[in-house]
């Protein structure tokens, strides 16, 4: 039978395993944010499928609009993730170089 404090050490360590099995909010989002944009993608190459198979010979500026605007905002939300992904590896590098030692030879 366990004690107190093997119980803990369990505990301790599956809590560490379940934190590292989840995701960072800012990876979720970005993974949602692209099937998003990869599904208003294919709807809208699907749309215009249907506008050539039907001759339609008017204009589908509404159309451009929206993917064009999903795809854009899309590049926004990288180039953050990605700033912040540096700030993150910066800080970390200066972490391990701190607790570094220099030997000489």
């Amino acid at each position: 039978m366990p004690n107190g404090d093997e119980k803990k050490m369990e505990n301790g360590s599956a809590e560490k395993s379940e934190r590292k099995k989840r995701k960072e909010f800012s990876k979720r989002l970005i993974f949602w944010e692209g099937l998003l944009v990869c599904v208003l993608s294919i709807g809208g190459l699907y749309m215009a499928y249907l506008s050539i198979i039907n001759s339609y010979l008017g204009s589908l500026p509404w159309l451009t609009a929206m993917v064009t605007g999903a795809w854009g905002a899309y590049g926004v939300s990288q180039a953050f993730y990605y700033n912040k992904a540096k700030a993150e590896n910066i800080l970390k590098i200066n972490k391990f170089d701190s607790n570094s030692f220099d030997v000489d030879l």
